[in-house]
C-alpha cells in the first residue's frame, strides 16, 4: 500500500489536534520511543489511517478499542475501514447500548493463534467481533440482532454462535460464545459464508451453554443446542483423524448423534462439572444414548466419551481430556486413527466422512453425516 502523501498527513493531523508526526506516534504507541522520529512509514502510516477513520467515522468508539490483542505487533498492523466503522456505529446507534469490542485488527500472529481463516477479514479492517449486554447473550437474541444488522447498507455478513439467518441456514460456531462476528466487505480472496458451513455435511460439538458462555449454568442441555449437531464450518482446524476401521468410525459418529441427541448433556467447562457426563457414560457401559442422569460436558470431553462408546481404550479417551490432552492423546494413538494435516481434509469438507475427528487450538468436533459415508 502506498504511504499517504504530505498533504494528507497533515488533513488527518489537523483534524485529530496533533501539531505534528511525533507528537501522534507518541500517542498512539506510548513507551515506543524508536518510532518517534517524526516520519511516516509502515508502522505510523496504518495507525494514523486507523485513529483518522475512527474519530472521524463514529462518536462513540476510540481507536485504542480496535487494535490487535497479540501484544507482539504495533497494534494497528493495518487501519479500520471507514465502511465497517460506520456500520457499527449503526449498530451501537440503533441498541443504544455499549458495545464490547472482542475482536477487530489482527496481525497474521494474532489470526492464527485464535484460529481465524486465511485472508480473513480482521486482516484487513473489514470485520468486528463484539459483545452487547442484553443483544447478543442468547441464541435467540442473537438471531434477532442478526435479522436487523443483514438489512443494513454495504453489509456483507454476520454469524454468531448457535443462530439461524434469514435464509433459514443454522449457524453452529460454537468458539463464538455470547459474541457476534460482522463484516461489511470481503476483500479478495477473503472469508465468505461458504467456508463455514456445508449443508451435505453434518458436525456434531459440544458448544456452550445456556448462557452462552464456558462456564456455569445449569446440568444438562437447557436450549437443546448446548451439544447438538448443525452444518459443517471452517474452524480453523489444524488435524484430521480418521479411524483406520471402518466400524469404529461409524460408532463414533453414532455414539456422537447420541450425544447431541440427549438432553441430559449440557455443557459446562468448570471442574469437576466438565466430567459429569463422561463419568455418567463410563458407568452406564458407554451407553450414551440411555444416559438418564443430568450432567456436563465440553467439547474435548465429548469427544473422549464418544471414542469411549466406539471401543477406543481409556488410555487414548483420558477422562481428563481438555484441547492439549486429547491433541497428545489422538496423535499417540496411531494403531486406530490415521492423522492427516493437509488442508485438502482440514479446511474444506468435501474428503469428510461421518467419524472423522477434526481438531483445532481451542476445539474438537465429530462428521457425524456426509454424502461420502460409503
Amino acid at each position: 500500500m502506498t504511504l499517504l502523501t504530505e498533504k494528507q498527513i497533515q488533513v488527518r493531523l489537523k483534524f485529530l489536534g496533533y501539531k505534528n508526526l511525533r507528537e501522534f506516534q507518541k500517542d498512539a504507541f506510548p513507551g515506543k520511543t524508536k518510532w518517534h522520529d517524526n516520519k511516516n512509514g509502515p508502522i505510523t502510516d496504518p495507525a494514523l489511517r486507523h485513529f483518522y477513520n475512527v474519530k472521524k467515522s463514529t462518536k462513540n468508539f476510540e481507536p485504542e478499542e480496535f487494535r490487535c490483542n497479540c501484544g507482539h505487533c504495533s497494534g494497528y498492523p493495518t487501519f479500520m475501514r471507514a465502511v465497517e466503522l460506520r456500520h457499527i456505529q449503526k449498530i451501537r446507534d440503533h441498541y443504544g447500548k455499549p458495545m464490547d469490542i472482542t475482536s477487530a485488527l489482527r496481525c497474521e500472529h494474532e489470526n492464527a493463534q485464535v484460529g481465524g481463516v486465511k485472508n480473513s477479514g480482521h486482516l484487513h479492517g473489514y470485520a468486528v467481533d463484539f459483545h452487547i449486554d442484553g443483544v447478543t447473550d442468547t441464541p435467540a437474541q442473537r438471531t434477532q440482532a442478526l435479522r436487523w444488522i443483514e438489512k443494513l447498507p454495504n453489509h456483507q455478513f454476520t454469524y454468531g454462535a448457535f443462530i439461524v439467518d434469514s435464509e433459514g441456514k443454522y449457524w453452529a460456531s460454537g468458539q463464538m460464545g455470547n459474541a457476534m462476528h460482522t463484516e461489511t466487505h470481503k476483500p479478495k480472496k477473503a472469508e465468505s459464508k461458504s467456508k463455514y458451513y456445508n449443508v451435505e455435511v453434518i458436525i456434531g460439538e459440544a458448544r456452550c451453554n445456556e448462557l452462552g458462555k464456558l462456564y456455569g449454568g445449569k446440568p444438562g442441555d437447557q436450549t437443546g443446542k448446548e451439544v447438538g449437531m448443525g452444518r459443517w464450518y471452517d474452524g480453523g482446524w489444524l488435524y484430521h483423524f480418521r479411524a483406520k476401521d471402518p466400524e469404529v468410525a461409524l460408532k463414533l459418529a453414532q455414539a456422537m448423534i447420541d450425544t447431541c441427541n440427549n438432553s441430559n448433556i449440557g455443557y459446562n467447562a468448570s471442574p469437576p462439572n466438565r466430567y459429569a457426563a463422561w463419568d455418567n457414560a463410563e458407568a452406564n457401559g458407554h451407553d450414551i444414548k440411555h444416559i438418564s442422569k443430568k450432567g456436563d460436558t465440553t467439547c474435548s470431553q465429548a469427544v473422549s466419551m464418544c471414542m469411549r462408546a466406539a471401543g477406543i481404550p481409556k488410555k487414548y479417551a483420558p477422562r481428563h481430556a481438555d484441547i492439549a490432552a486429547i491433541t497428545k492423546t489422538l496423535k499417540a494413538a496411531d494403531l486406530y486413527f490415521e492423522m492427516r494435516t493437509i488442508k485438502a481434509y482440514t479446511r474444506k469438507s468435501s474428503k469428510l466422512k461421518p467419524g472423522d475427528i477434526l481438531l483445532s487450538s481451542h476445539h474438537i468436533i465429530i462428521a457425524v453425516k456426509s454424502p461420502n459415508a460409503k
